[in-house]
């Protein structure tokens, strides 16, 4: 699976309202492919809206858990997501487009909470 920011956020803080979705999901899967932006994006939102220690302890768990691996996009793929980007019409993020580009790629599902995301990439829950 291909890891978002909205995912790993919610894994992370217990009271998010996603948090025991999360979980779930995270149980379900042996095996997280994170790119770069992803992590660089939660660790932000992580150190503003639930402080340091707990990005910092995100960023520790992550380092040391396998089933995380951090993904460096190429420049190759870098065009082709900012192609994806700017073709897709829609007002989305760089990372969400690398996220989305890594997904279709891959042929692997997304774990996000992110509807808008996950109705771009085709893979919007029932």
């Amino acid at each position: 699976m291909i890891a978002d920011s909205s995912f790993l956020v919610a894994l992370t803080v217990k009271n998010d309202s996603t948090h025991l979705k999360a979980v779930r999901l995270f149980s379900e899967s042996s095996h997280f492919l994170v790119p770069s932006g992803v992590l660089e994006e939660t660790l932000t939102v992580l150190v503003y809206n639930a402080g340091i220690p707990l990005a910092r302890e995100f960023y520790s768990q992550m380092m040391q858990t396998e089933c995380f691996e951090i993904y460096e996009m190429i420049p190759e793929e870098k065009r082709s997501a900012v192609s994806l980007l700017f073709d897709s019409g829609k007002k989305i993020s760089f990372v969400d487009s690398c996220v989305i580009y890594l997904s279709l790629q891959k042929k692997q599902s997304i774990a996000s909470f992110d509807r808008e995301l996950l109705k771009l990439a085709g893979q919007v829950p029932g």
